[in-house]
């Protein structure tokens, strides 16, 4: 994180974070945090994500994927989204067809 967040380089450094990038109008940035908005630049070539993460975190626990990934909300548990590249939405959509189940079951147990 030191070259991304250069004055925070401790792990015991907690803050909360407004990260935003911009990609191609083709890509999807998955980051921490809860996706505010998508804004495309007025020639619609890039857009750009607002993300806000308003837990405390250090800066080394801050994560990026950039890509041209399928979106997928969890058809049981609207606040869950998946991301897959292209070719992989059909095992996307089985491998996470229980998931709902999964946390049901362990929402019961705790």
């Amino acid at each position: 994180p030191r070259f991304w967040f250069p004055c925070v380089d401790s792990y015991s450094e907690l803050c909360t974070w407004k990260l935003e990038y911009t990609v191609d109008a083709a890509m999807v940035a998955v980051s921490n945090g809860d996706l505010v908005e998508t804004v495309y630049t007025h020639d619609m070539r890039k857009k750009t994500f607002h993300y806000m993460l308003a837990i405390p975190t250090a800066a080394s626990n801050i994560s990026l994927a950039i890509g041209p990934f399928e979106i997928l909300v969890d058809p049981y548990m609207h606040e869950v989204t998946h991301f897959c590249l292209p070719q992989l939405l059909p095992l996307l959509k089985h491998t996470t067809s229980y998931l709902h189940e999964v946390f049901e079951f362990y929402e019961e147990i705790l």
